[in-house]
């Protein structure tokens, strides 16, 4: 039987800067929608977000280009109103035509993520360099990406080392996490995990939860650094608590495991489930490997299938093979 792999899937480890929230606000804008823009974000911070979304609208109905960004970004995240990318599309390209270069990286993505649009990473990678020439340092990290990954551009670690370079010196939390990524796996350099670590932890400083993931990753497969589980768990820990859900796999594995802890199975279980309530599939896979083995709840295989199923629904490629050899086991 496979259980899911220990720590997070290399492609979840380097993040992508997703839609671009707050920058200042233009110049151009009166000072009534200034007001009503600053209003708005005190509440989209508190999470406030249906009061955050009706002064966002009046303030890009005033004329404000980062309140159509935002409108946008509460459109397709449907946070404050319901979700809509083709609303959400129609406020980034408004606030892209009023100057803002987060509205106009934002188009970036939602071709790159086929979000209201097909999927074209061409028309992504134009509008990531409109953004990067507007100012957007969230579209450099993307350009970076787009690099790295060969989207939309001929496959180049050494573009994207450059492109992420040049984001971090412009205050890129992210991308100092990512350039840790490339030294760590060596895309475009060798492998040097003491300088993975020094990114890790330059991003880590600035509260990146992938970074935090990535350090506690680090400890546990003493990479660059003596294998510290508890120093792995403790930084785990602080990317759970920003809701990394990988990371709360990782600490449930370890209790599970006892490694460097005590075996604790209502402990792994406890984490376990709170990543599959956020959709973890890993997380999924493991509650079932527990049920099937009974490891700290009673053996039961019919429960097992149905964790393993919601596992193989949710993207986990061992999730199959073991339903079908426990399936093989019942019938013997």
């Amino acid at each position: 039987m496979k259980k899911a792999f220990f720590g997070s899937y290399w492609y979840f480890k380097l993040a992508f800067a997703g839609t671009t929230l707050f920058i200042s606000s233009c110049n151009f804008t009166s000072g009534n929608s200034n007001h009503l823009y600053s209003q708005a974000s005190d509440y989209y911070n508190r999470k406030e977000y249906s009061e955050a979304f009706k002064l966002y609208q009046k303030a890009a109905d005033a004329g404000h280009a980062e309140a159509m960004n935002m409108v946008g970004r509460m459109y397709q995240q449907g946070e404050g109103t319901t979700l809509d990318y083709k609303s959400a599309m129609t406020w980034f390209l408004k606030g892209s035509e009023a100057g803002s270069s987060a509205a106009i990286c934002n188009i970036g993505w939602m071709y790159d993520k086929a979000e209201g649009v097909p999927e074209d990473n061409t028309k992504a990678v134009a509008w990531y360099k409109k953004a990067v020439d507007a100012g957007s340092i969230t579209a450099i990290n993307n350009m970076a990406w787009m690099y790295q990954n060969g989207e939309g551009v001929d496959q180049d670690y050494l573009q994207a080392m450059e492109w992420y370079k040049r984001a971090a010196r412009n205050g890129h939390a992210l991308a100092k996490n990512n350039i840790g990524w490339m030294y760590e796996y060596g895309e475009g350099v060798e492998v040097d995990y003491a300088k993975a670590m020094r990114w890790y932890r330059k991003a880590a400083k600035e509260a990146v939860p992938d970074a935090f993931f990535n350090i506690g990753y680090m400890y546990e497969n003493g990479r660059g650094v003596d294998t510290n589980y508890k120093k792995a768990l403790e930084w785990y820990h602080q990317a759970a608590n920003k809701d990394y859900t990988d990371a709360m796999n990782n600490i449930g594995w370890i209790y599970e495991h006892g490694k460097g802890v005590e075996t604790d199975y209502a402990e792994a279980m406890k984490w376990y489930l709170k990543a599959a309530s956020q959709g973890n599939a890993d997380a999924m896979n493991n509650i079932g490997w527990m049920y099937e083995n009974g490891e700290g709840v009673e053996e039961n295989d019919q429960t097992a299938i149905e964790w393993y199923s919601k596992s193989e629904k949710a993207g986990n490629s061992d999730a199959r093979e073991n339903i079908e050899n426990l399936e093989k086991k019942r019938k013997k």
